[in-house]
């Protein structure tokens, strides 16, 4: 079997992981890199996303015909994934009175987003 029949007939899991274990290294690669260089680690982890995702060079670069970093389900399952993970984590960090000072301006940007969300769907239908 050649190399780009055994890349081609991969289990799409087994891809994904690959894809994954990808980013995941460039992004702690660039978060290295972005802390030397004296700046935020999840600035480093964002622009390796941006520039290794798989609209950018994650999807030009091609090993054996495939591109490194491929989306299909089981991508998409660990991303939600991880958002939830993400999400709970700010969640448990932000204490109660954080929490409260941030209450009001938290509730106007929902609202406005609301709004800004529901007059979008209404230009939408005409």
């Amino acid at each position: 079997m050649t190399p780009e029949a055994a890349v081609s007939s991969m289990d799409p899991l087994i891809r994904a992981i690959i894809s994954i274990g990808v980013l995941v290294f460039l992004a702690k690669l660039f978060a290295n890199i972005a802390s030397t260089m004296k700046l935020p680690t999840v600035l480093g982890e964002i622009i390796a996303g941006i520039l290794f995702g798989p609209y950018f060079l994650g999807g030009a670069i091609r090993i054996y015909g495939e591109p490194l970093v491929v989306l299909n389900d089981y991508v998409h399952a660990f991303a939600e994934v991880g958002a939830i993970m993400v999400l709970f984590s700010a969640g448990v960090g932000m204490g109660y009175t954080r929490l409260k000072s941030a209450g009001l301006w938290a509730t106007l940007i929902c609202c406005w987003w609301r709004r800004l969300a529901l007059c979008n769907r209404v230009l939408l239908l005409f």
